[in-house]
Formats: structure tokens, sequence, C-alpha cells
């Protein structure tokens, strides 16, 4: 039994693909899909090329029929495996174009909303940094340093800012003096516990002349950071009103903040 010929169904088949692949980069032209048009690593397909391949698979399919009528191959035969394919090839390509799609869409919204969350811990962080400078400015002016107007102003601002774990001064020579609650910040007090990285973290508040924020550290198992202002009296050096912040504490008020926001 002589072979039957399989010649236009191949070149039917590939014209139906090249079909598809035009009207699903034209569709995604028309519809503003990019990624129908645009695949990754790829250069982006470009409407004369869609319209080109859509000629060569016009032009394959009459080639296809004329052979088939020449060697005895109904169209009914190959047609419909070939219209099969090429709707195959048109919902494989969508599908994947419209995973792409929606893969681009979560990524934008996730680095929007970093960036928005970022905004609000810098917000957050700025409002401890001008607190912070307000009570340095009065507490400098004081002519007498009262340990009971320092633990009376010192309890407001602990109650105000829940992520601030600690309030302390430190003086001209650098050593922790009055501190709330009593203690906690005694890991800074260079004569009673050296710390080489805390004792270059006073030094480089003091030299700043600004408020200074230092890299988090570790306390107890919680992640916190230094926030300190500097203090004068006249053109001296007269000591550095210290904070304890959790870092946990800051990005849940950021959140708290974002909430209401929104």
């Amino acid at each position: 039994q002589p072979r039957k010929p399989r010649r236009p169904m191949a070149v039917g088949l590939l014209a139906c693909v090249l079909l598809g692949l035009a009207l699903f980069s034209l569709s995604g032209l028309a519809f503003d899909v990019p990624t129908t048009y645009r695949w990754e690593g790829a250069s982006p397909m470009a409407l004369r090329s869609a319209l080109g391949f859509m000629a060569l698979a016009v032009g394959l399919m009459v080639l296809a029929h004329e052979w088939g009528q020449r060697e005895g191959l109904a169209l009914v035969r190959w047609l419909p495996l070939a219209v099969g394919t090429s709707a195959l090839t048109i919902t494989l390509l969508l599908w994947q174009a419209l995973r792409v799609q929606e893969e681009r869409q979560i990524d934008r919204i996730a680095t929007q909303q970093v960036r928005e969350m970022r905004q609000f811990i810098h917000a957050e962080a700025q409002t401890r940094v001008l607190a912070l400078t307000r009570f340095a400015r009065r507490w400098e002016l004081q002519p007498v340093r009262r340990v009971a107007d320092w633990d009376a102003e010192a309890q407001l601002y602990l109650g105000h800012y829940p992520d601030l774990k600690a309030i302390g001064w430190a003086d001209e020579k650098l050593t922790a003096r009055m501190v709330l609650p009593r203690g906690s910040l005694s890991f800074l007090d260079t004569n009673a516990a050296p710390s080489l990285r805390h004792e270059e973290l006073l030094r480089a508040a003091r030299d700043r002349q600004d408020v200074f924020v230092s890299p988090t550290i570790d306390s107890g198992g919680e992640r916190v950071f230094l926030m300190m202002a500097p203090m004068a009296r006249g053109t001296n050096f007269s000591g550095l009103v210290i904070g304890l912040f959790s870092v946990k504490g800051l990005v849940e008020s950021a959140l708290g903040s974002a909430q209401r926001g929104h």
C-alpha cells in the first residue's frame, strides 16, 4: 500500500502555528499587553514582523492546499488538526503572557508597598529625631540639672513613644548619668563596662554636632538602635541625650501610621 502523503499536512500545521503566533502578537499590540509580543531576554516583535508572519502563514496555507489537491489529500482531512494546533499555540502563548503579566504586576505592587513603607518608617524616625532634639535643647538650657526634673520629662517621652525603650543623658566625659529605666543604658558607660564599639558611637555623636543615629545592635535578643542629640553650653560640649529605640517597635508604629493613612 502506497504511503499517504504527509507534506501538505506538515506545511499546513506550520502555517497555523505561524498564524497563531502572528495573531497573538497583533492582539497584544492592539490591546497594549506587552507580554504578548515582548518575552524575557528577547527583542519585542514589531508590527511589521507580525504582519510578515501572517503573510507567510497565509502563503504556506495556499501552498499546502495546492499540494494536497495535487497529491489527492482532501483539505478537510488536515485542516481540523491544523486549526486545533493553531488554537493550542494561541492558548499556550496567552497563558504564558498572562502569567508573566501577573508576576510583573505583583512585583510592581510589592515595590510600591516597600517604597511607601520606607517612607513611613523614615517619617516615624524623623519625629523621634525632632523630639530628641527638643529634649536636648530644653535640657541644655537648664542652669541646674535635677534628677527629678529629668525623670518627669523622660517619663513623658517613654509614655508617648512605645518604641523608646530607654532615655538618658551622658555628660561631657560620655559617661551615662541620668537614665530611665535605671541601668538600661549601662552598656554605654565606658568607665564601668568598656566597649570599643559603644565608645566609638558616643564619640561619633559628640564630634558630629548633630543628631546621630547608630547602626542596629543587639540588646537582650532584640534589635535596637541609638539616637543621640548633642548638648552644648555656649560653645562647649556638655553631653548627649541618648534614646534607645526598638527596631521592631518603630516598624510597628510605622505600620500603624500606614494603616491610618490608608
